[in-house]
């Protein structure tokens, strides 16, 4: 690639996580890139992932992760239920790994962690974007719809084994393919990718998070999102 085409593939790059661009040394100043959309807007999103738009939003507008895209992940990982607990042990609205979220927070620096938290939907939405956000600026291919796979593919099934690109799960394929599809039809009316999911599956996700109970001898969570040095 010629060096003056950099600026552009970076702003390019940098438009779904909403980043500003580097420059390498001597280039000009290059423009904003364009933010993502940090209002959540899908014509078929359930109620039960919807009631959390307001958080949903927040994370978005916090990690630069585009709102819809995050509400798409939540509905695929728990169908809104903060206290979904997947057989792996995987947490909250987000299904977030204990394992995972003691990395994220090391990584960033919070002190204010436990595993508790992580049924606190805001907190968890944190955790969550932020480690999205990052799997988005690792597997950028340069097209945001090809990007969104590839991300969703490396948070359902690791990023390590997307880099190393071993053969993906059955589960991992269905959930990018899912993922996609929806994000693909986040703005139209009807989602064929959301009606294969819902059958799939995704009805009962759906349906228990309507009635989301805590975990037996839950105690009392810190609400809201962490505090980091920095910003987080």
């Amino acid at each position: 690639m010629a060096h003056n085409a950099l600026p552009t593939l970076l702003i390019v790059a940098s438009m779904l996580v909403g980043c500003t661009p580097s420059l390498q040394p001597g280039t000009q100043s290059a423009p904003r890139p364009p933010v993502v959309q940090h209002r959540t807007n899908i014509p078929w999103l359930p109620t039960t992932v919807a009631r959390f738009a307001a958080m949903i939003d927040d994370a978005s507008f916090r990690h630069g992760v585009d709102a819809n895209l995050l509400a798409i992940v939540v509905l695929v990982e728990s169908g809104g239920n903060p206290h979904a607990v997947s057989p792996a042990g995987a947490v909250g609205l987000m299904q977030i790994m204990p394992a995972t979220a003691r990395d994220i927070v090391v990584r960033r620096g919070i002190r204010t962690h436990s595993d508790i938290r992580l049924y606190d939907p805001a907190y968890n939405l944190d955790l969550g974007a932020w480690y999205l956000a990052r799997q988005l600026e690792r597997f950028w291919t340069g097209d945001p719809d090809t990007s969104v796979d590839m991300a969703a593919a490396a948070y359902n099934g690791g990023p390590g084994r997307l880099a190393r690109r071993e053969p993906l799960p059955a589960e991992t394929r269905s959930y990018r393919k899912w993922v996609g599809g929806m994000w693909r039809q986040r703005h139209v009316r009807h989602s064929p990718s959301f009606d294969a999911w819902w059958r799939a599956g995704g009805d009962r996700l759906v349906t228990r998070a309507h009635s989301p109970l805590p975990p037996p001898g839950a105690p009392p969570i810190l609400a809201g999102p962490p505090h980091a040095p920095f910003g987080g």
